[in-house]
């Protein structure tokens, strides 16, 4: 009778905490398919906690009627044991964007496990191979109930393979911070099925899993406080956090530098194709600008309108021509490449910090900032390519 209190209070406990998750991601977030895939695996944890709910206040009791819903409430219970591991799935592949596309074969193969649950769900009717419940209305393990969770972990293993290997090639400490919460969806819920295989009576592996949601939401809720929704870089906020942090930093990489750059002309881009594609213009340039300073250690941002903000410590001023040299040349590139109607060319103004430069974060932005300035008056942009109508 304590296990099951235990399992009641324990459960209705986590079912609050996750429906408050559920509503604050729905009026916070944006409706991407990450923040869906993530709602429907919560919807589904909560879902398991309600059947154990009905469980706890059914198993034993006596009564034809009551030992009807307790099959269906155990079958219904394994089957969302496999379907909330693939819908972990799903969200770790649109949440760290990769792009899978399954052929009808795949889809089948990917659905076997869940099919096989089902189907030894239903036969235990009979069988009692997952599970039996006894004449007194009581439930007990089945020869083979461990299949029923071998299925789920393959789900499991897939998806933290790809977490895995995001983890392994990120590029930034954000990535990299993110993947390594998104491993937490496979530990703790094993850990909590281990708990629960040792000792029965405690209801350990879906608490743990929403725990572990909790630790993801928090981190995807911080990341939505300092991204910019349309870039996806860093948005002004963090720019400044990041900023008053690293001027106090001596680094042996060199000194820190600000650079500031924005796109020539952007106004015409606005005027002549309309704010659509002047927002896709600066989604071009978030992209090529991430390009540019792959595999480093620099903090890239969008500073505000058609202004973006790199900052990191950098070997002195040829390092730092060579920066600029490598986005030019990104940009020029790209305009070949692209040929739409117009380039997309930016202004880049960059500053020391020490070193008998700007010695206040204040001089650093106005350095940077006149620099960028003197870049755009020397430079005579054309916008809109010759022969071609806007």
């Amino acid at each position: 009778m304590y296990s099951h209190i235990l399992y009641f209070e324990l459960n209705a406990l986590c079912i609050l905490i996750l429906a408050f998750l559920t509503y604050r991601l729905s009026v916070t977030m944006y409706k991407q398919k990450a923040n869906i895939d993530f709602r429907n695996a919560m919807l589904a944890v909560m879902a398991i906690m309600a059947l154990e709910i009905v469980w706890s206040l059914i198993d034993g009791k006596p009564g034809v009627q009551w030992l009807v819903i307790n099959y269906i409430v155990d079958i219904l219970d394994f089957i969302m044991c496999s379907v909330v591991p693939l819908l972990w799935l799903k969200f770790v592949v649109s949440k760290l964007a990769f792009k899978i596309e399954l052929e009808i074969r795949g889809k089948a193969l990917l659905s076997l496990p869940i099919v096989i649950v089902i189907v030894l769900s239903l036969v235990s009717i009979k069988t009692g191979w997952v599970f039996t419940i006894s004449a007194a209305n009581v439930y007990e393990r089945g020869p083979i109930n461990g299949a029923v969770f071998t299925c789920a972990l393959i789900y499991m293993i897939l998806a933290f393979a790809l977490v895995i290997f995001r983890l392994a090639n990120a590029r930034g400490s954000e990535d990299k911070r993110k993947s390594v919460f998104m491993t937490t969806f496979f530990f703790l819920p094993v850990v909590g099925v281990i708990l629960s295989s040792i000792y029965p009576s405690l209801p350990a592996t879906w608490p743990l899993a929403t725990v572990s949601l909790l630790m993801i939401f928090v981190t995807s809720m911080e990341a939505e406080v300092s991204t910019d929704g349309l870039t996806g870089l860093n948005n002004r906020r963090q720019f400044d956090k990041r900023l008053n942090d690293m001027v106090k930093v001596n680094s042996s990489d060199g000194n820190l530098y600000l650079f500031l750059m924005d796109i020539n002309h952007f106004k015409d881009i606005n005027d002549g194709f309309g704010h659509y594609e002047g927002d896709r213009a600066l989604v071009r340039t978030a992209k090529i600008l991430k390009k540019s300073i792959a595999k480093s250690n620099l903090f890239l941002a969008r500073y505000g309108g058609d202004e973006f903000a790199i900052l990191g410590f950098i070997d002195g001023m040829i390092e730092a021509e060579a920066l600029k040299a490598r986005i030019q040349r990104r940009f020029a590139d790209n305009n070949v490449a692209i040929a739409k109607e117009y380039d997309i060319n930016l202004g880049i103004g960059y500053y020391e910090f020490g070193d008998g430069h700007a010695e206040t974060i204040q001089e650093l932005i106005s350095g940077a900032d006149k620099n960028l300035y003197d870049d755009k008056a020397r430079q005579d942009s054309v916008i809109f390519r010759p022969g071609m109508s806007k």
